[in-house]
Parts: C-alpha cells; structure tokens; sequence
C-alpha cells in the first residue's frame, strides 16, 4: 500500500508539473500511523484511514484529526468511500464496515465473506453499491 500511495504522488506531481501547474505538498498527518486512505464530502469534511489508528476525521483542512472509531472491529483500515448519500464506507483487516452518521459509529461486517480482509473497496458511482476486493475474491452486497 505504501508504494502505490508514492507512486499515486509521483504520478500526481509530475502530471501537474506536465501542465505548468506548481504543486507544492503540506504534510497534515493524522495521529493513528500511516495514512492509506482518504474520503472527502465535498464541503470540507476529510476522513482517513490508517493502518495501526483506524479512521479520522477532519473538518478544518486537515489541521486536527479525530478519531472516529466506535464499533470499528479492526484499527487497520485500508480502504475509505463515501455515497453521494453520504454513507461512508471502511475496508479494514476484520472486513467492511459502514458509517451513517460521518464516522461517529459503524456497523458492520456483515455475513457472507470467506475472508473478510479488505484489500480494496470501491462504490459504484451511480447506485451507491459497495464492492470489495478481498483474499477470498471480489464481493458486492446491495
């Protein structure tokens, strides 16, 4: 995960340079360890999971982070999405999780997975539909 995140920021930097555009990098790191995901809604709100500290939130640009981890089976969260609706959404090593209320409690993981690790999770962009890339395969749920 580690070397894709670099790689997405090489790749992010020399495309802007491509553009003439100057891209200057402000760390804003969150408490809980590397950071491998991040999830935005749009109106200022910033969430991001982290390996070893679960997910946080920030709603001042990044300057304090909170953690929003309550109900939260696994502090090594991998994955982040948020709905259009709103619905937030957490891959993490216990499976996923989902968040109606900005991260404040989840539930989750739900049946039907044979092995719940989350590697990757992505949201069909017009239904809302999580889909989940684990160990035991690719799985969807309505």
């Amino acid at each position: 995960m580690r070397v894709c995140s670099s790689v997405v920021l090489v790749v992010c930097a020399a495309f802007g340079a491509s553009l003439g555009v100057a891209v200057e990098w402000t760390p804003s790191d969150p408490p809980g360890g590397t950071a491998v995901a991040l999830a935005g809604d749009g109106a200022g709100t910033l969430w991001v999971a982290t390996e070893g500290g679960g997910v946080f939130r920030s709603s001042d640009g990044g300057a304090l982070w909170t953690a929003v981890n309550q109900g939260l089976g696994s502090r090594a969260a991998v994955a982040l999405a948020r709905s259009a609706g709103g619905r937030l959404w957490a891959g993490t090593e216990a499976g996923p999780y989902v968040s109606d209320d900005g991260g404040d409690s989840w539930s989750g993981p739900g049946s039907g997975l044979t092995d719940p690790g989350v590697a990757a999770l992505a949201l069909d962009p017009a239904s809302g539909t999580p889909w989940l890339a684990t160990v035991g395969g690719v799985f969807t749920s309505s």
